[in-house]
């Protein structure tokens, strides 16, 4: 009965235990809501929940014991902490891997901008080498590519 009490008050309560992210989000100035530091924060308090709910949850049991099984809507024993426990690494999971998805989508644009970058410097420098093409004979062209050879890359 203790343990059920317990239990209910201090681990079910997941409406005052936790919070979607843009709830948290809400809690910065409107300027720091979006910076990326704010998902990490996030994610971070999640663990830091996550933490002392297992750890409540570990004092009751060691305080009740077997007193602890949980009943489904049939009548089976469940350990409901458990479903919670793995949605909230899912969660924690789903952040991580969008995090990361986006820090590959902002280096893969910044590489698309290098590659257009060198490619108009290529196309540029390859129209002067075509107009020096048609000026010089074949021993100039060769000191020049001898010449870019030579010259280290940056």
């Amino acid at each position: 009965m203790a343990a059920d009490c317990l239990t209910t008050c201090l681990l079910d309560c997941e409406l005052y235990d936790s919070c979607s992210f843009e709830e948290f989000q809400q809690v910065f100035p409107r300027k720091f809501r979006d910076h990326s530091d704010v998902k990490g924060l996030y994610r971070t308090f999640r663990r830091q929940r996550k933490i002392i709910r297992e750890t409540v949850r570990r004092n009751i049991e060691r305080r009740y014991g077997d007193n602890m099984k949980m009943f489904d809507s049939r009548g089976k024993t469940t350990n409901l902490q458990s479903i919670d426990t793995a949605i909230e690494e899912l969660e924690n999971m789903e952040m991580d891997l969008q995090q990361e998805y986006d820090e590959c989508t902002e280096e893969t644009n910044k590489l698309k901008q290098e590659i257009d970058g060198f490619s108009a410097m290529v196309a540029t420098n390859l129209g002067h080498f075509k107009n020096m093409a048609k000026k010089c004979d074949y021993q100039t062209l060769e000191k020049v590519v001898s010449i870019l050879e030579e010259t280290p890359s940056e």
